[in-house]
């Protein structure tokens, strides 16, 4: 991701956050990821929540409108995944009556997946760079959400049912982006992730 790109997420993140009343709670790290930021439970579910809608919203993109056949099909399992996952929390939300809040965390994973979707609408073409394109994204949003459960989320989760939601949703988060991985190497013809990301929105 470049420098512009990231202070100009960052800063619509934060000013999002400001709006809300919520700036002290958006605390981010020199790549726009939240981090030293401690949130209540109802919080933590709300940015699981966020998380997953931000999922299934971008994957269902992919699903509609890649050419890949294995592209497609990943689309298509992210959006049921991630549905399940969504599911989950809001059961978990309710049992413990916890309703998800949203914070600093979730407005800033909130934004940067809007940022894909604008991004993956600038394709050049419904082929190769789409396909290409959206994997990237997922890689970003995969590794950003890892970054955040890893700085925010666990430090964060109180309540035995929010940490153990967390702790079980960290797993499946690594694997799809280990599988968006190995597609854009894949689909790029064996180059680097590194070299085929950089001219789609950064890696």
């Amino acid at each position: 991701m470049t420098k512009s790109k990231t202070m100009t997420r960052t800063a619509a993140a934060l000013a999002i956050a400001s709006s809300l009343g919520l700036a002290g709670l958006a605390g981010c790290s020199s790549e726009g990821t939240p981090e030293d930021t401690t949130l209540s439970d109802a919080e933590v579910l709300g940015a699981l929540v966020t998380a997953n809608q931000g999922e299934i919203q971008y994957s269902q993109m992919g699903a509609d409108e890649a050419q890949d056949i294995e592209v497609k099909g990943f689309a298509a399992k992210l959006v049921l995944e991630h549905g399940v996952a969504l599911a989950h929390v809001r059961g978990v939300a309710n049992d413990a009556n916890l309703p998800a809040t949203d914070s600093g965390v979730s407005i800033s994973l909130q934004e940067e997946e809007k940022n894909e979707e604008v991004d993956l609408q600038g394709a050049q073409n419904r082929g190769t760079d789409f396909d290409l394109r959206f994997l990237c994204g997922q890689i970003r949003l995969h590794k950003n959400l890892i970054e955040t459960i890893d700085a925010s989320l666990t430090p964060s989760a109180g309540d035995n049912r929010v940490r153990d939601e967390v702790a079980g949703m960290r797993p499946h988060v690594t694997d799809h982006l280990q599988e968006a991985r190995d597609l854009t190497v894949k689909l790029a013809a064996g180059a680097t992730v590194e070299a085929t990301c950089q001219d789609r929105g950064g890696s």
